[in-house]
């Protein structure tokens, strides 16, 4: 890993892993190599591809490309051996997937320089299908919304505390900080932006590129498509571990209520223990009673037996606050979907 003072100044590595990329991957390298954005580095960490993937790299014959081969280690371990290897100030992600705006580079170089205080800057995404026409999902309409309610740092901020509201692929990110926080960790592969991200956003500041400079392509083989569950139960633990580290008066056998059902509510109950979250029973009919901000159905509910609220039904939240002031708990504050009592 390069030291920070050895880091390239203005140079941008561009960290694309990949597993058997073809025939996706020609495309994905050709957008980046034809940025407007010129002083690049191009990584490439074949992680074992059998498909021809190291056949095609190498023919390009680009010096900007750097091809390195693993042995079928992971994403997270082929993403740490792109950090290692980057030697430029600035550090991009691209999939093998995807696709890049010939001008994303560009325009993601220039908000930083424009933006000392940011470190991480992302891009609105489009979504393509395997043929390259656009398509739209729940998730795809979930992702717009986001960019269209987060477009402030202090805004973005809030959503990432809730939600992994960027696309992995779309960020640029000043290096050093990736490099101090010691890249990804293994154990929240399949989550491990999201982890990284709850690592960086107490001390740093994002931003999001209101441009749609970053073209995700869905796809059957995609690795990330047949991962969503364990992809949210890891998204999960590292929300609960970013409690634990920002809330350091949370009580070591901290009393929880879990708001919500379904799927969510399932992976809080089975993380909780091993974050020293002690679950309390939801009264029966809680739920309702926020809904329909009726302070009369349970007037012994006694809020103050718990110290975090944790909301699994995200359009609960502005209720969860109506109904914490209507029993009088002015002593609560919020981060994410969870609540504290302070």
């Amino acid at each position: 890993m390069c030291a920070t003072s050895d880091l390239t100044e203005g140079l941008v590595s561009v960290v694309l892993p990949v597993r058997n990329g073809m025939p996706y991957l020609p495309l994905a390298l050709e957008s980046i190599l034809r940025q407007t954005y010129a002083d690049l580095e191009v990584v490439v960490i074949d992680d074992g591809s059998d498909d021809g993937s190291a056949k095609y790299v190498r023919s390009l014959g680009d010096s900007r490309i750097r091809h390195i081969e693993t042995s079928r280690q992971g994403i997270v371990s082929a993403l740490n051996r792109g950090l290692l290897e980057a030697r430029g100030e600035l550090l991009a992600r691209q999939d093998a997937d995807d696709l890049s705006h010939v001008d994303r580079l560009a325009q993601q170089v220039g908000h930083l320089r424009s933006n000392p205080d940011v470190d991480i800057v992302a891009t609105c995404v489009e979504f393509i299908d395997a043929t390259g026409s656009s398509v739209e999902t729940p998730w795809t309409r979930a992702v717009r919304d986001q960019h269209d309610v987060a477009r402030t740092p202090a805004q973005i901020r809030d959503l990432l505390a809730l939600t992994c509201c960027f696309v992995h692929g779309s960020i640029l990110a000043r290096t050093r900080v990736m490099t101090e926080a010691h890249g990804y960790r293994p154990e929240y592969q399949w989550a491990e932006d999201y982890d990284l991200w709850l690592r960086l956003l107490p001390a740093h500041r994002f931003a999001r590129l209101a441009e749609r400079l970053y073209i995700y392509r869905i796809h059957e083989t995609r690795v990330s498509e047949g991962r969503r569950v364990e992809q949210i139960r890891r998204a999960i633990r590292s929300k609960l571990d970013y409690v634990r580290r920002t809330k350091p008066d949370l009580p070591g056998a901290a009393r929880a209520v879990i708001l919500g059902e379904g799927l969510g509510a399932e992976l809080y109950q089975e993380a909780a223990t091993d974050f020293g979250l002690v679950l309390a029973q939801t009264p029966q009919g809680l739920e309702s009673e926020i809904r329909l901000r009726d302070t009369q159905a349970f007037p012994g509910t006694d809020v103050g037996e718990w110290d975090i609220l944790i909301v699994t039904d995200f359009s609960l939240m502005p209720c969860v606050r109506e109904f914490l002031h209507r029993m009088g708990m002015t002593g609560w504050s919020s981060d994410g979907n969870f609540f504290f009592r302070t």
